[in-house]
């Protein structure tokens, strides 16, 4: 587990990888305290050999608009390496937030959920 703590935002990671997939589970705040720090965890498992990378966001309890502006760079960074990045089971409120700054195309697609 990788804490990211900062300050009093709680923030841990869990990094997992098979077959060229990455799991990253994420538990607590994403905010503009524990961004830049999940912007480097992120940005170092889009890495060479990698074929995706899945942001497991069901334990996270809250995402500001800094937190939103890291998973989209993070995306962009991922795409520009022809390595996708999802996210999954985001709560409704973090769907939201996403859909309301446009950014919904990191939400998984029906598609994505049956496979």
């Amino acid at each position: 587990m990788i804490d990211i703590t900062v300050g009093e935002t709680p923030l841990s990671a869990v990094v997992s990888a098979e077959a060229g997939r990455v799991r990253v589970a994420l538990r607590g705040e994403i905010d503009r305290l524990t961004g830049p720090a999940l912007a480097d965890l992120l940005c170092t498992t889009l890495d060479d050999g990698i074929s995706l990378v899945e942001v497991q966001m069901a334990d996270v309890a809250f995402v500001d608009l800094e937190g939103v502006r890291i998973l989209v760079q993070a995306h962009a960074y991922g795409a520009k390496r022809g390595i996708p990045l999802t996210l999954r089971q985001p709560a409704s409120e973090v769907c939201w937030l996403l859909e309301l700054n446009g950014a919904d195309h990191l939400l998984p697609s029906e598609e994505d959920d049956a496979a």
